[in-house]
């Protein structure tokens, strides 16, 4: 009888083993095709950011393409108007547009890679990775600080989309995705 226990518990122990192996290699495999499609050498992607505060939503659209040495970014962006005893604006809300042209590789996509030691908790999911970033600074490189960050890459042999969410200490939630790669 003992030897048929140890039986079992040294099975137990071998699957247990053989299942940890199978998991790591196949979450290995998860994170490799995630940083290669990250740093794949996209030519233009949309980035939408959505900033809400006090009941007001402002939208800015970012179309970033390669040009020449750098990029060239086509944006929309929405401001508040400021009221003052002076004048008083027509609309509570303007937009401005423009394009630039940068020359850095600030817009390269393979800034998020993979970090497991920077996130909080993730998940690999068919075609996705969610993850929460407690530390949002050295993850996005940024000098925001913020709070209760989300991000979901949602991909399959190329990225579809990003999506961050997250609050700045003046509760303003934020929404950025990315999206349109190709």
């Amino acid at each position: 009888m003992k030897r048929f226990l140890y039986l079992i518990a040294i099975f137990f122990v071998v699957f247990g083993l053989v299942a940890c192996v199978k998991t790591e290699n196949k979450e290995d495999k998860e994170v490799a095709q995630f940083n290669d499609i990250v740093s794949y050498d996209y030519n233009s992607y949309t980035v939408t950011v959505k900033t809400t505060k006090d009941d007001v939503l402002l939208t800015s659209i970012y179309e970033i393409s390669k040009k020449d040495n750098g990029y060239e970014i086509k944006y929309s962006i929405q401001t508040i108007n400021e009221l003052s005893l002076d004048t008083v604006p027509e609309k509570m809300i303007s937009t401005k547009t423009g394009t630039f042209v940068k020359v850095n590789t600030e817009f390269e996509l393979s800034k998020f890679n993979f970090d497991k030691d920077l996130f909080t908790s993730y998940t690999f999911a068919e075609g996705s990775l969610i993850a929460s970033i407690d530390n949002a600074k050295d993850y996005l490189k940024t000098n925001y600080d913020c709070n209760n960050f989300i991000i979901t890459f949602n991909y399959s042999t190329k990225l579809t989309s990003i999506e961050m969410q997250y609050y700045l200490h003046d509760s303003t939630h934020c929404q950025i995705s990315f999206s349109q790669f190709s």
